[in-house]
């Protein structure tokens, strides 16, 4: 279960790649941090979502958001992502359009008894030029090479992610996040996490955290929620992290039996 959203680190003083720097990342919805887990054979997965990311200098939204999963076999899936792009600032006009349309590739490299390995490269790219021409979003392409292993005892999980993000524009960034989950109940799984970006060879980085829950409404219906804030930042305090929120809906489809 993966998403395409677009991340927002502000670079100090001058704002880079159009008011922000775009970098494709990697997702389990609702949460930052990708999860191990695989579609089966022949099933698919479709996700309708609001994101939000707010800080004092403006705020980004993906309105609405929407993918589609596809379980090719036993160890791989595939996804594709499209969002359409709202940037608000104080004392302008709202702007938005498409934004990014987000490919990925889901390959389970080993699962043992407790501990699960996936790989999860994505690219992506904006789907037209008026978003980077009107200043909402920059003109680039990403490449996102993620290593994601997680641990499973009971009713707990623990995953970490680690991505390495090429950009056709520079610079290229290390995005990680460390993923805590306890299935409350047969349809209710908690979430936490801390997650966060760091620019190659420049001194941007931030590290924020997130909670929130996956809820089972019926055996293919699912409510997906979370809310975040900043931890740690090496922006100004405008550019920090305010809140960030996700909500949306999953519908599965199952696989032949």
């Amino acid at each position: 279960m993966t998403k395409a959203v677009v991340r927002k680190l502000f670079a100090t003083g001058v704002f880079l790649s159009a008011s922000t720097l775009s970098l494709s990342a990697l997702a389990g919805p609702p949460m930052e941090t990708e999860d191990t887990g695989m579609l089966d054979p022949g099933a698919w997965e479709f996700i309708v979502s609001v994101t939000a990311d707010q800080r004092d200098s403006a705020d980004f939204y993906e309105l609405p958001g929407a993918e589609v999963s596809y379980g090719l076999n036993a160890d791989s899936q595939v996804t594709v992502g499209l969002s359409r792009f709202e940037l608000r600032a104080d004392g302008e006009q709202s702007k938005s359009d498409l934004g990014y349309l987000g490919l990925e590739y889901k390959y389970r490299l080993w699962q043992g008894q407790q501990v699960t390995w996936v790989v999860v490269p994505g690219y992506s790219f904006p789907v037209t030029s008026s978003g980077s021409d009107r200043g909402i979003f920059d003109d680039v392409r990403v490449l996102a090479l993620p290593v994601v292993a997680s641990w499973e005892e009971g009713r707990w999980g623990l995953t970490g992610q680690l991505v390495y993000e090429l950009t056709s524009t520079g610079p290229n960034a290390w995005v990680y996040g460390t993923m805590l989950e306890y299935g409350a109940s047969d349809r209710l799984t908690l979430l936490t996490e801390v997650w966060g970006v760091k620019v190659v060879g420049e001194s941007e980085s931030e590290t924020n955290w997130n909670v929130g829950a996956d809820f089972a409404l019926t055996d293919r219906l699912g409510l997906l929620a979370s809310y975040g804030a900043g931890l740690r930042s090496s922006l100004p305090k405008v550019d920090e992290l305010d809140h960030a929120w996700f909500l949306g809906l999953r519908y599965d489809i199952p696989g032949p039996n």
